[in-house]
């Protein structure tokens, strides 16, 4: 078997260990400082949304920049800038004296910065894994960094109600800029590969970004399987604006719960990570647990909105994260070991663009959507859970779906492709999603 761990490796872990957790504490920290500071479950949403945007917007530009740059220089470049965007929260919140309303608008500017700042550096870290790991192993190094967001979901999240109570929001907002800045001083030491070569330089990134494009529309399978997300991603975002008033309105507890859901969501999901390592399966097999997996993640989150306090929703949180984990690890496995390197990342990219259009809107539709509803956060969880549980039996009925997620990546990486793939817009005629 080859070697999995080297030095390349423990820096990217080490770096995404220490920032990790501090994002973990500040995004549960910003639900709930803009629903204490506001008390509209409608800014929640709204503020969701305009961070979230930029990352959507500027993550194809990412992706094509990690196929043209040194893919170190995006990794440090983008950690830097979120950190000293983060960093300049200081002022506000501690040397100008402004109002709440300014406050919030220079956090959700900086936010805005940071979200432009990982557009580039998703990108780039997907493409650079296959780039330290051995293609036969990639399986086992995206499961090295589900863990660590499984841990750092666990530790960060844990704590961060109780350090919101003791510390307020916007101390946690300025922490969270230093571990970007730690983050990208590991970086420094990376040594990657330099770009593979062009055939020509002459193109441009609308060229490129279209590129990727087309190689999704060519490949039924792999459009499904980002249909899905799209789907489940909408699902999925109004969640995130209700826990917030499910916990300190339904269950009557403090902010700390809400960080004690999610660490058992984080350990859940260590969980799943370790019983994926020990008994998944290449192909058919990765069909099968993925399927289940995401049907399991809707019939929980449906679960969720019928607990009848927060000790219960501790237990149904901790079960969803068992099956959170492996599809993260399956789902950027896949497309790693069968999109070919030289497009990797514009390919992601693009595919995050896909995926994640859907968020921003369902955060708006979630937070206008509960306040519209009385904030009745149980039938809003139950509603977007079993919606997401449909999507994806639907979408696991789709003959090429099927057969995409049931590809042997320790084959040709080239050719890792359904068949019946061609290039052209999908019909309802001929795809399940």
């Amino acid at each position: 078997m080859q070697k999995l761990f080297s030095l390349n490796l423990v820096l990217l872990l080490q770096g995404q260990t220490v920032s990790r957790i501090g994002s973990a504490i500040a995004s549960l920290a910003l639900s709930l400082w803009v629903l204490e500071t506001t008390g509209s479950a409608t800014y929640v949403g709204l503020v969701m949304l305009g961070t979230s945007l930029p990352l959507l917007l500027f993550t194809p530009i990412g992706g094509v920049l990690a196929d043209r740059l040194p893919r170190r220089t995006l990794l440090g470049g983008a950690d830097t800038a979120a950190g000293l965007a983060l960093l300049s929260l200081v002022l506000p919140f501690y040397v100008l004296d402004s109002s709440d309303q300014v406050a919030l608008i220079w956090l959700v500017c900086a936010l805005m910065v940071s979200s432009t700042a990982m557009a580039f550096f998703m990108p780039a870290i997907m493409a650079a894994i296959p780039d330290i790991a051995p293609k036969s192993r990639l399986d086992d190094a995206n499961s090295l960094f589900g863990v660590v967001n499984s841990v750092t979901n666990v530790v960060g999240s844990g704590v961060a109600g109780l350090l919101f109570r003791v510390l307020g929001g916007p101390l946690l907002f300025i922490l969270n800029g230093v571990t970007f800045l730690v983050s990208a001083f590991s970086e420094l030491f990376l040594k990657l590969p330099p770009p593979e070569p062009r055939a020509t330089e002459a193109t441009g990134y609308w060229a490129d970004t279209k590129e990727g494009l087309s190689y999704i529309a060519a490949h039924k399978g792999l459009r499904n399987l980002l249909l899905l997300f799209t789907a489940s991603n909408f699902m999925y975002a109004p969640a995130m604006v209700t826990f917030p008033i499910l916990v300190t309105q339904f269950h009557n507890q403090p902010p700390d719960w809400l960080g004690y859901i999610f660490g058992a969501l984080g350990l859940g999901s260590m969980a799943g990570l370790a019983l994926f390592t020990r008994v998944h399966s290449d192909g058919p097999g990765r069909f099968r647990w993925f399927t289940g997996c995401m049907v399991a993640q809707g019939c929980t989150l449906a679960t969720l909105g019928t607990t009848p306090n927060g000790q219960m929703a501790v237990v149904v949180s901790f079960i969803a994260g068992i099956a959170i984990a492996p599809v993260n690890v399956m789902f950027m496995s896949v497309i790693q070991g069968t999109v070919p390197r030289a497009i990797v990342g514009r390919v992601s990219s693009v595919g995050t663009l896909i995926t994640g259009a859907s968020m921003p809107l369902g955060y708006a539709f979630g937070g206008i959507a509960l306040d519209l509803m009385n904030r009745n956060a149980p039938l809003m969880l139950y509603l977007c859970g079993a919606g997401a549980a449909t999507v994806a039996v639907w979408v696991s009925l789709n003959a090429d779906y099927r057969q995409y997620m049931s590809t042997l990546i320790g084959n040709s990486h080239e050719d890792a492709r359904p068949t019946g793939a061609r290039p052209g817009h999908p019909s309802l005629d001929d795809d399940a999603a």
